[in-house]
């Protein structure tokens, strides 16, 4: 029998910024996905890849759209939109897609808040202590 590493869902916080209201959860993405979506991202967003690179959106909707589980979003009637490629198409790329997708990203290779909260401040590291200064030369007996 092997071993089958858990799944995780992450449940990305929007609460502190223009889109808040909005709740997505998506899927831990695998090092390749991860790789393909942060440097898609990162290429739109340095303008090594423009949005016109109508091939390099269509991957990035699609893996993007492939990794959320749910969210909240709703059509401009007011029903519930199901999580798709073509649901991401129909946003703004710029108000919604990027930044929905870049605090997904920060949200998977982030810092926890808390890490480090409850740690308490301990005695001073002995590297500081150690001394620096050139040993002196071996005389040959």
């Amino acid at each position: 029998m092997g071993f089958i590493p858990d799944e995780v869902v992450y449940n990305v916080d929007f609460s502190d910024t223009k889109l808040a209201g909005l709740e997505i959860s998506l899927r831990e993405l695998s090092t390749d996905e991860l790789l393909t979506l942060g440097g898609m991202a990162a290429a739109l967003k340095t303008g090594e890849q423009s949005a016109s690179d109508l091939a390099a959106v269509d991957k990035l909707l699609t893996s993007f759209a492939d990794v959320i589980v749910s969210w909240n979003l709703e059509t401009k009637n007011g029903g519930p939109e199901p999580v798709s490629r073509a649901a991401l198409g129909r946003q703004s790329l710029t108000r919604f897609v990027m930044p929905v997708l870049n605090a997904c990203l920060d949200a998977i290779n982030g810092v926890d808040e808390d890490l480090g909260k409850d740690s308490a401040s301990g005695s001073d590291s002995l590297v500081g202590s150690l001394p620096m200064e050139p040993l002196s030369v071996n005389l040959p007996s």
